[in-house]
C-alpha cells in the first residue's frame, strides 16, 4: 500500500537507504514504499530511545533532529542514520511494523491480592535488530525504563 499522506523521511533520505543497503529487494520498491519503510523505522527508533536531548523544533513529531551545542543547527547523528538503515531492513525482511501490536496479560500478586490486567504494546524490540541496538544504545533513555 502506498500512503501518500506519510511525511517525507527525516532520519535518512530515500536515496540514503538505496545507497546504504546491500539488500537486493530495495530495487523492487517504489519511492513511496521506501518512504513508508523509513517512516516506520523512525517510529521504532523513537519508541526504543524514548527521549533524547532538545528537539530542534517543539512542533516536530520525532526525537531527531536535535539542536547542536550552539542551539542553531539541526543534528541527526550518524549513529541514528546507520541504525535507521538496519531497522528498515529488519522491518522489510520480517514484515514487522511499528503498527504490529499485541495485548499482553499481566498478573501481579502481593500477599492475598491479585491484580490482572491487559496492556497494549508495540512490538518494538523485535523491530530493532541487534546491530542497530549497538548504535542506538548511547541515545537510549534509561531513566524511563526499569529492568525486571
Amino acid at each position: 500500500m502506498n500512503n501518500l499522506f506519510i511525511e517525507d523521511p527525516i532520519y535518512i533520505t530515500i536515496q540514503d537507504l538505496k545507497d546504504s543497503t546491500n539488500k537486493t529487494w530495495i530495487a523492487s520498491l517504489t519511492d513511496n514504499q521506501i518512504k513508508r519503510l523509513i517512516y516506520e523505522a523512525q517510529f521504532a527508533i523513537d519508541d526504543y530511545i524514548l527521549h533524547y536531548w532538545t528537539k530542534y523544533s517543539e512542533s516536530q513529531s520525532f526525537i531527531f533532529p536535535t539542536q547542536d551545542e550552539d542551539w542553531n543547527i539541526e543534528v541527526i547523528p550518524n549513529d541514528i542514520k546507520i541504525a535507521t538503515v538496519y531497522v528498515c531492513e529488519q522491518i522489510f525482511e520480517s514484515w514487522d511494523t511499528v503498527s504490529s501490536t499485541y495485548w499482553e496479560v499481566t498478573e501481579e500478586v502481593a500477599g492475598d491480592r491479585r491484580i490482572k490486567y491487559t496492556s497494549w504494546t508495540r512490538n518494538v524490540l523485535k523491530t530493532i535488530p541487534d546491530k542497530a541496538k549497538i548504535y542506538l544504545e548511547p541515545y537510549r533513555n534509561i531513566f524511563y525504563r526499569q529492568k525486571t
